[in-house]
């Protein structure tokens, strides 16, 4: 399965946020994948929508076997009679923009790469579950994430400068945190793996709370420590170098 930058709920929410009034989502089954372009045009989009203007990205195809393209959308809007517009690709100096290489950055840890290209950035939600209770006998108590949505797009295993909000009513939000995501090598292999966040300046807690993570900058892959003391003494610098990171976005 494709990993998603955006959950469907999600999207939804930050369309919202850009101010889109409705958004339908049709359920993309094999028979709907057999429609023509004309057939989603003139019954879907026109017939049941009332589409009276559309547009699309520079490279957008539709239809059965993707026979959609912008030169038959042309056509259609003179026969139909609706408004019509395509968007030029976006790029980032040399490079245009995709979702394709977004995923890409974020699978690589380029987190603050794929942030430009997002407009910002790259988030996961879960809530506080309970833990093994490492990180508290290091001196750096975790809020360990649970319940991220398998298809959510993680990025590889290593140290990230953070922000965190506990998404019910009580907050707080934009917390400062180091975090940890990968299989803790250094106790032991084999485990699934897990997204631990040491806040900088509050105590985590309140096990069951919703929370949402927003990945800043990658600060270094994850690692395996022959003692606990160099475990403790590379993570005082991980959370020396997130505060300094986070700090200069203020």
């Amino acid at each position: 399965v494709l990993s998603r930058l955006t959950l469907p709920s999600e999207r939804a929410e930050l369309l919202a946020a850009a101010g889109l009034d409705a958004l339908v989502e049709h359920p993309f089954t094999a028979e709907f994948a057999q429609t023509s372009s004309l057939d989603f045009v003139r019954r879907d989009l026109v017939g049941h929508l009332g589409m009276r203007h559309l547009i699309v990205g520079y490279d957008h195809r539709f239809g059965r076997n993707r026979e959609g393209n912008f030169a038959q959308l042309q056509e259609y809007s003179h026969v139909f009679d609706f408004g019509l517009e395509q968007v030029e690709a976006v790029s980032a100096g040399a490079q245009v923009l995709s979702s394709t290489k977004i995923r890409a950055a974020v699978a690589e840890g380029r987190v603050g790469e794929a942030a430009v290209a997002l407009g910002r950035s790259h988030f996961v939600r879960g809530e506080v579950v309970s833990g093994r209770g490492i990180g508290r006998g290091l001196g750096y108590r975790t809020a360990n994430v649970g319940g991220i949505h398998p298809d959510k797009a993680m990025p590889s295993f290593g140290v990230y400068a953070v922000e965190l909000d506990f998404c019910d009513a009580e907050g707080p939000r934009g917390l400062a945190g180091v975090a940890n995501y990968g299989v803790r090598p250094s106790f032991g292999s084999g485990a699934d793996p897990v997204l631990e966040v040491h806040l900088l300046d509050v105590e985590a807690q309140g096990y069951g709370r919703p929370v949402e993570v927003r990945f800043i900058d990658f600060i270094r892959a994850e690692q395996t420590f022959e003692t606990p003391e160099a475990l403790k003494a590379q993570i005082a610098r991980d959370v020396e170098r997130a505060r300094a990171t986070l700090a200069s976005r203020c």
